[in-house]
């Protein structure tokens, strides 16, 4: 078995290269509280925060650059559907729009002054706001709003005087979507928000942020080390306990099965990562800044964070330090497993965190030869 498994490292010739690290801290250029962020590739990403906060990248996040906007906002939320068209909204009702990656940015009419918590759009005319009245114990009120043009016009699908703000919002088609918000609050439509029924969340602390995969596989987060699931799609949710207490605020999922949550406390920010679609989960960060209020993965490998006083922190490897060295999907052993996945890596030039383990710059034979003599050794 020995020799076989030499004998296939040393037929293969292909290379990539490959950057090893874990998260790194990136300038900002500001102190400012940012809110959320979005990357549409491992290049161009935007950030928003407090005090008309808008920023921008080109290169990885190696320069931000402020872009300019017509005051009077905190920005809450980012989306870009693509590297030209985005939206943010903020506080104040406020909507803005970009065609051309951030250049210029146009006001939409919300038809509110309230905060508008979370934007998402499905593709670049269909798209759903969350927001509501908060900080008044006295008269809540609750909103979803919905464009069909691209936020030319947005309309209230939902309003709801008494009930809890809405802190988020997603939809996995024109039909089908979730938000939650304060209090434990859950709501899901079948039929694009024109009627929404309310889940039972099991909670009563606030609830930040629903992500979903497909109609029935989705998560949650929120205060208090809160982390749901749900497989049925949110006939039933299960409380998840990934090793926290603090806020949890932000999460995103790439193929599937990898699953990062930021969040954390004053002065301590928290990164946690499933590999295995929340089967189990290990801490990537738990540093001095932050805490974590947005997280953005374009990709497995390229991710990005941003949170309180400006704080940007970036990873290229999916926020795996490489400990142990050559554990290249990440579940804390290296084994056949890793082989598998590197020959793959090499054959297909796809990205692979941890591949290039004698830190040559390369993914190549010489690293798979190097995995198998290091599993040779251990046993």
């Amino acid at each position: 078995m020995k020799d076989i498994i030499i004998f296939l490292a040393l037929t293969l010739f292909c290379s990539i290269g490959f950057s090893q690290s874990g998260w790194d801290n990136q300038d900002s250029g500001g102190n400012r509280f940012l809110s959320d962020v979005c990357f549409v590739d491992e290049m161009n990403g935007w950030a928003v925060g407090q005090t008309n906060t808008i920023l921008s990248t080109s290169n990885g996040g190696s320069i931000w650059t402020e872009q300019e906007v017509n005051p009077s906002s905190n920005y809450w939320s980012v989306y870009f559907y693509n590297q030209n068209t985005g939206w943010a909204s903020g506080s104040n009702g406020k909507i803005v729009h970009t065609t051309n990656g951030g250049e210029q940015w146009m006001d939409q009419v919300s038809g509110t002054n309230r905060n508008l918590w979370d934007i998402f759009f499905l593709n670049e005319d269909l798209g759903w706001i969350a927001g509501g009245k908060e900080n008044d114990f006295t008269d809540p009120i609750q909103m979803i709003l919905h464009t069909e043009n691209g936020g030319q016009s947005w309309s209230f699908i939902l309003y709801d005087s008494g009930e809890w703000p809405l802190h988020s919002v997603f939809f996995i088609n024109p039909l089908t979507g979730w938000a939650v918000g304060e209090v434990g609050a859950i709501l899901s439509t079948t039929n694009g928000g024109s009627n929404w029924v309310n889940q039972s969340s099991g909670t009563n602390q606030h609830l930040l942020e629903v992500l979903f995969i497909d109609s029935n596989n989705g998560w949650i987060v929120g205060d208090s080390g809160t982390v749901l699931q749900t497989e049925n799609g949110g006939a039933t949710w299960t409380s998840l306990d990934i090793g926290t207490n603090e806020s949890l605020q932000s999460i995103e999922i790439i193929d599937e099965t990898k699953i990062w949550i930021v969040g954390g406390g004053l002065n301590n920010g928290k990164v946690f990562h499933s590999f295995d679609a929340g089967t189990s989960w290990s801490s990537q960060y738990d540093g001095t800044l932050g805490p974590f209020t947005g997280v953005s993965f374009p990709d497995q490998v390229h991710g990005w964070a941003v949170g309180y006083s400006g704080s940007v922190i970036y990873t290229s490897t999916g926020g795996s330090s490489c400990d142990p060295p050559a554990d290249i999907n990440m579940d804390d052993v290296v084994d056949i497993l890793d082989i598998v996945i590197i020959v793959d890596c090499i054959i297909e030039y796809s990205q692979c965190p941890c591949a290039d383990i004698n830190q040559d710059g390369l993914v190549d034979v010489l690293d798979l030869v190097m995995i198998v003599q290091l599993i040779l050794s251990d046993n």
